[in-house]
Formats: structure tokens, C-alpha cells, sequence
């Protein structure tokens, strides 16, 4: 309910023009950039709504549960529907320029050495934006797991715990005011809905 509240007083106070997208063209016809731009409005906005005491040890709050449902719910929007057939036909269309951006997001979002390539690129990175929700899940669960509560010391924990509220303060206050809003595009973002496969299929991917 605050999620639409906040999205119904900027569009009130803010209104942008609609737009015309042809429906059976949609994800050809729209920039990329806009689809980003619209998801992380959201994105944001459910980020801003964390409180630090969802975040102070697990299991995690309820919004940060939201914030994991809304990131599988995009992950399945995007490859829910590919089976691997059609995924290997579409691949052979790939231009090499677009092959090459694909391996470097691949690279930028390794695992390896604890997400070191997206945590660098972070670091670097000027401007809003809204971090990775996984690397701070991932560091508190690590944190617990060498300090737990029990520990006599606590005061080694107690440090590390304040550098990622800290970092998430940060992001917490980044301003998203200079994104438009395509309400169009938000609609049919918000009202996409998992078929039973497609949430059949995402339970075994997570798995």
C-alpha cells in the first residue's frame, strides 16, 4: 500500500504524458534504458522502505523479504518464459557487440571472491543508485557466523555491522526525483503474472 501511495502522489504531482506501445511489439519498441530507469523506481522505493533493524541479524524483516520476492519476480518476468531451445536460437541472433556487454555484466556480477568485481564497481561508481540487496544479506550472515551473539567480545561484529548500516544510509539516500515516470510501462511492469510453470520453474532454479 505505500509503494502505491508513493508512486500515485508523484505521478499526481509530476504528470507525464502517456505513451503509445504497441502491445505485440512491446519489448522491441521500448529503450532498454526506459525499462531500467521504471524498474528502479520501484526498486528504490522498496529499498528506502528498510528499516535497519531488518538488517541487524537473520532472518530478515518483511521488507527485505519484499525486496527478495520483487527481485525473483523480475528474474522470472525476463527468463521465465526461454526454454532452452529458444534460448539457443535467439543466441545465434546476438550481434558480437551485444555478446561482449553480456559477458562483461557476467563478469561484473561473479560470485567469486565474495561479488569483489560488483563491489569495486559500486565503490566507483558516482551518483544514485541502488545496491545489490544479496552482498549485504551475504556479509551479515558471515558476520554471525565467525562473531555470533553468544561471542564474549562482541566488539568485532559490533564494527563490521556498523559499516554496511552505514553503507545502506548512503543508498538510502540517494534521489531518484530526475527519473520520469512512464505509467504505461509501470502498469504492465506491476501487473505481469507468474504462470504456475513459470513459478514451478523459479523454485527449481533457486534450488
Amino acid at each position: 500500500m505505500a509503494s502505491k501511495m508513493w508512486y500515485f502522489l508523484k505521478r499526481k504531482f509530476n504528470p507525464v504524458p502517456r505513451i503509445q506501445i504497441p502491445v505485440a511489439a512491446f519489448f522491441m519498441d521500448v529503450s532498454p534504458k526506459i525499462y531500467a530507469e521504471q524498474l528502479t523506481i520501484v526498486d528504490a522505493e522498496i529499498f528506502e522502505r528498510i528499516c535497519l533493524a531488518e538488517l541487524l541479524y537473520p532472518p530478515f524483516g518483511p521488507v527485505v523479504d519484499e525486496s527478495i520476492a520483487r527481485f525473483n519476480h523480475v528474474k522470472m518476468m525476463c527468463f521465465g518464459k526461454l526454454s532452452y531451445s529458444t534460448t539457443k536460437k535467439n543466441w545465434s541472433l546476438v550481434s558480437e557487440n551485444q555478446k561482449q556487454t553480456y559477458d562483461y555484466l557476467f563478469q561484473l556480477l561473479s560470485w567469486e571472491d565474495n561479488f569483489r568485481n560488483l563491489r569495486d564497481h559500486m565503490s566507483a561508481v558516482k551518483g544514485p543508485r541502488v545496491p545489490y540487496l544479496g552482498l549485504y544479506m551475504n556479509d551479515i550472515i558471515g558476520i554471525y557466523a565467525d562473531h555470533p551473539p553468544n561471542e564474549i567480545n562482541n566488539g568485532v561484529r559490533m564494527a563490521k555491522m556498523e559499516k554496511i548500516i552505514k553503507s545502506v544510509l548512503v543508498y538510502q539516500g540517494s534521489n531518484y526525483s530526475h527519473i520520469r515516470i512512464w505509467p504505461n510501462i509501470q502498469y504492465l511492469l506491476e501487473t505481469y503474472q507468474l504462470s504456475k510453470k513459470e513459478l514451478l520453474d523459479m523454485e527449481k532454479f533457486n534450488q
